[in-house]
């Protein structure tokens, strides 16, 4: 057989490699014969080498293999770009496996782990990011970015579990933040009062706050927000200090009062509106003046008042009333009706007596009266009357009636009527038949 170089020999391929290649070896130790090694031998000793000269290269492509830069460590470069693994020991014990990119031709070289097909990247284990190195981009705007800042979470360490609320048939959802304005659609918020705190739109000093604790029973209360309508775009809450207008509101049991006494054995007094005794709407209107309420049992002074149709009832027998009819009155009039004045001398009451309005048809005693004009009326005739005229007198006359029914002398029909005198006449001079008469007597 011919001798052929080791350049000349046909390379074998791959799948004919059944046993371990070995090569001769030379020692350099005289004392030690040279020797046969397996490949695998040979590559316990390659050199270090570098990223871009690897200490194992591949035949064809001399700057992708593995090198080293320090001991324990070992890179995987492939062109200008390698990762580079290495082992850091950590204060508390434990250690960190690093895997660094690293690229000659680049500043910065990311690092990007594609799952194939359907398969995804998973963490067997926990995963720890520090907050300010992680970024998550838009999936169409990559130039959209969002970091989470956790060092805000608290003043001390641990660890805090944010629970993600399920969004039931809804496929997505949207993170609620401080700053953003959005719509919240069911939701239970419950929020401690002191916590919660509303400032102004363009003035954040004006702030509101709400409190619960002030109530005497716990539990839920339900504060229902009224429905002003389609034409009103805003309303406002009713507090205890502010001057407020409160329009088209239906009051029910309402109570007033001054200032609220904090006293419990002074307790605040109230004044109620009692309308249970209305069956159907009802309009109070007010005047045009300041004014005091007048009540049905209370005694007040009133003035200016124009009574219509008004009823007087006794306030002992509620059967008992008094009606004024003034329809016979002339329109357009007002009439006054005077008390009379009394006197030391003569009291209008008399003492304790109480007076009496003097009625058309009643029976009645009057007394210290001085009657003008006086007429006496025939009730069974309208042109029977008697006028008493008094124009003649001119000082105080009295006329005294005689203890018995008898019968006034007239000075025009002393013919047509019989009298008869049950005494004497007597006077200075007689005239008329009465004088003849008295004539021929004294002749007797």
């Amino acid at each position: 057989m011919a001798t052929k170089r080791i350049s000349q020999l046909d390379t074998i391929a791959d799948a004919l490699v059944t046993g371990e290649a070995v090569l001769p070896i030379v020692i350099s130790d005289p004392l030690i014969p040279n020797r046969k090694s397996k490949v695998n031998q040979l590559f316990r000793s390659v050199s270090a080498g570098s990223q871009a000269a690897p200490g194992l290269a591949f035949d064809l492509d001399r700057d992708t293999g593995i090198y080293q830069s320090a001991v324990n460590e070992i890179g995987l470069t492939f062109g200008t770009a390698s990762l580079y693994n290495q082992r850091n020991a950590n204060q508390d014990g434990s250690s960190t496996l690093q895997v660094r990119a690293v690229d000659t031709a680049s500043a910065n070289a990311n690092v990007e782990i594609v799952p194939q097909g359907s398969g995804y990247f998973t963490v067997n284990g926990t995963a720890q990011f520090t907050d300010s190195n992680v970024f998550f981009e838009g999936d169409q705007n990559p130039a959209k970015k969002v970091v989470f800042n956790v060092d805000t979470v608290s003043t001390a360490g641990g660890v805090r579990r944010f629970d993600f609320p399920s969004v039931g048939s809804n496929t997505s959802a949207t993170i609620v933040a401080a700053d953003t304005f959005q719509t919240l659609t069911n939701k239970s918020i419950i929020i401690k009062d002191n916590d919660l705190a509303i400032t102004g739109s363009t003035d954040v000093s004006k702030i509101a706050k709400f409190e619960t604790d002030a109530w005497d029973a716990p539990g839920q209360h339900i504060y229902r927000l009224p429905d002003y309508g389609t034409t009103i775009t805003q309303s406002t809450l009713l507090d205890d200090i502010t001057q407020q207008d409160v329009k088209n509101k239906n009051m029910v049991n309402p109570t007033f009062s001054t200032t609220p006494s904090t006293d419990e054995n002074n307790p605040t007094k109230y004044v109620i509106f009692d309308s249970s005794v209305i069956t159907q709407n009802r309009t109070v209107t007010w005047p045009d003046l300041n004014v005091k309420v007048v009540g049905e049992a209370s005694t007040q002074t009133l003035t200016n008042k124009v009574y219509k149709g008004a009823i007087f009832e006794d306030s002992a027998d509620a059967t008992k009333k008094i009606t004024f009819n003034l329809t016979n009155l002339n329109s357009n009039s007002n009439l006054q009706w005077t008390v009379p004045e009394g006197s030391l001398a003569e009291p209008l009451n008399n003492g304790t007596d109480s007076n009496v309005f003097v009625a058309e048809k009643a029976t009645q005693t009057i007394s210290n009266k001085t009657m003008e004009t006086m007429r006496i009326n025939n009730p069974e005739n309208v042109n029977g009357f008697i006028t008493i005229d008094a124009t003649n007198i001119t000082t105080g006359v009295n006329i005294q009636f005689p203890a018995a029914d008898a019968t006034l002398l007239s000075t025009n029909n002393i013919e047509a009527v019989g009298v008869s005198f049950g005494g004497p006449l007597s006077a200075p001079t007689f005239g008329g038949r009465l004088r003849l008469q008295s004539f021929f007597q004294a002749g007797w």
